[in-house]
């Protein structure tokens, strides 16, 4: 498990791809959360942070800018997701292509923003698969 500001690929790659290439991980598991505040800070760029926190926000991908706007983040937070999943993918296509790993990417919904329950984990991209229905089709788990 890698735990850093805005879930990101390229602040963390060094451990994930230790983990992939090295431990052969199966699943990379980006995930975020709702009122994100690495994904906030992004959006409104305040100006009393450090440059070192300002280096680690340049990658995330947000959607909107103004972080007071609960609608604009929750979008701003899926889309930080799936651009990390894409990183992801692009980094990793030969060990997805192989069918040695999956790069899933997901919100843990602490405010309910997803209508599945408070504390809820929602898969919002499996692989660059971002259609719910198609998610759900998907057979996760060997029988």
């Amino acid at each position: 498990m890698v735990h850093n500001i805005g879930n990101q690929v390229s602040t963390a790659e060094g451990s994930i791809e230790y983990g992939i290439r090295h431990q052969h991980t199966p699943v990379l598991f980006i995930i975020g959360h709702s009122s994100c505040g690495a994904v906030e800070a992004a959006m409104s760029k305040p100006a009393h942070l450090e440059p070192s926190i300002w280096r680690e926000l340049d990658t995330i991908k947000v959607a909107g800018n103004k972080s007071d706007d609960h609608a604009q983040v929750k979008e701003s937070v899926k889309s930080n997701v799936n651009h990390q999943v894409s990183t992801a993918l692009k980094k990793y296509a030969t060990e997805v292509k192989e069918g040695h790993l999956t790069i899933i990417g997901g919100v843990y919904d602490f405010r309910n923003d997803y209508s599945q329950g408070s504390g809820r984990l929602v898969l919002i991209n499996v692989n660059g698969e971002t259609n719910l229905a198609e998610i759900q089709k998907m057979q996760m788990v060997n029988d």
